[in-house]
Order: C-alpha cells, then structure tokens, then sequence
C-alpha cells in the first residue's frame, strides 16, 4: 500500500478525541485518524449497497406492478351472498 503525506487541521476538541483514543488503544494519533477514515469509508459503502438494494427491489416491485396483468384480474370479488349481508346490515341499522 503506498502512502502519501498531508498536513491536516484539526479543531481542537478532534485532535483530543484522537488523542485520547490513541492513547487508549496504544497507537499513533495517525493511526486513530486513518482508522476513522477508513470507519466511515465502510459505512458509506454499506448505505450505497443498501441503497442499491432497495432501488432494484423496487424496479422489481414496478415491473410486477406493470405485468400484472399477465395474471388476470386480482381485484378481489365480492361474495355471492353479499347482497344478503348488506340487506341485513341495513335492517340492523
């Protein structure tokens, strides 16, 4: 792996977090930087696998919608006897 140096600002408040993780995990402030760089690289590519997860279930959530009438008519029916349901509905109220 090849590496290359920057020169970095920190707020003051950062530099002592890394620090005091440094400090804490017994490595070099360095270290602690390029860990949480590396940190959010890995959540920033498990929102980008989801995101594309979610956008094909969707095109295939379409696409049904689409050829779903390949199937017949879905919509449901109503009973045989539903005219009798809704005259004794009626006669309850």
């Amino acid at each position: 792996m090849s590496t290359c140096t920057t020169s970095l600002r920190l707020p003051d408040d950062a530099k002592a977090f890394i620090e005091a993780q440094a400090a804490r995990n017994g490595s070099s402030q360095n270290s602690e930087i390029v860990r949480c760089i590396r940190d959010r690289m890995e959540k920033m590519s498990q929102v980008r696998r989801i995101v594309e997860s979610v956008s094909d279930a969707t095109e295939v959530q379409e696409g049904m919608a689409t050829t779903g009438s390949e199937f017949g008519d879905l919509t449901p029916s109503k009973p045989e006897n539903s005219s009798n349901l809704e005259k004794a509905d009626a006669e309850r109220t």
